[in-house]
């Protein structure tokens, strides 16, 4: 997207139409994604929160008969804007003060993670 070093939210926005029958339940889910937090915003009111899995959300409250706006905002972080961006090892097991000056693992390209929905979302009904 042109944001490589990026640590702010990013949000994608989709319309649905819902229809529910009695008895069923309406629930964003996000198989894979890749950010601090997953925010749910249905109609510009929050939903909830995702943060682990099964990575999905109960949006029924929220929901009105007919169309409805679904954002789905990524909480971002740090790691593209403040690194440790030189390390020759991409996802280290810990990050310290060390890793910002440490020659034998430097490495001289950018070591950047990737940030934001890694599959599509869905809105699954359950019963």
């Amino acid at each position: 997207q042109g944001l490589p070093f990026y640590s702010g939210s990013v949000s994608y926005c989709s319309n649905i139409n819902v229809k529910l029958k009695e008895g069923e339940r309406a629930f964003v889910h996000i198989p894979e994604y890749r950010a601090t937090a997953v925010r749910i915003l249905v109609n510009g009111e929050d939903a909830g929160i995702i943060a682990w899995a099964p990575n999905e959300l109960d949006i029924t409250e929220k929901l009105q008969f007919g169309k409805n706006e679904i954002r789905i905002e990524l909480i971002g972080h740090r790691r593209n804007s403040h690194g440790p961006f030189h390390l020759n090892e991409k996802w280290p097991a810990w990050t310290s003060p060390a890793e910002f000056s440490d020659d034998k693992r430097w490495y001289d390209g950018y070591q950047l993670v990737p940030c934001g929905l890694m599959t599509s979302p869905a809105v699954v009904i359950k019963s």
